[in-house]
């Protein structure tokens, strides 16, 4: 299974997109 670079880029730019919005949630929980 050959992933186009395109997609792989988009699908690593979402996940750093998730962990940044969870990192956000823990904080607004912390507070």
């Amino acid at each position: 299974m050959v992933m186009q670079p395109q997609m792989a880029c988009k699908q690593i730019k979402s996940q750093e997109f998730y962990s940044l919005h969870q990192h956000f949630l823990l904080d607004d929980l912390e507070i």
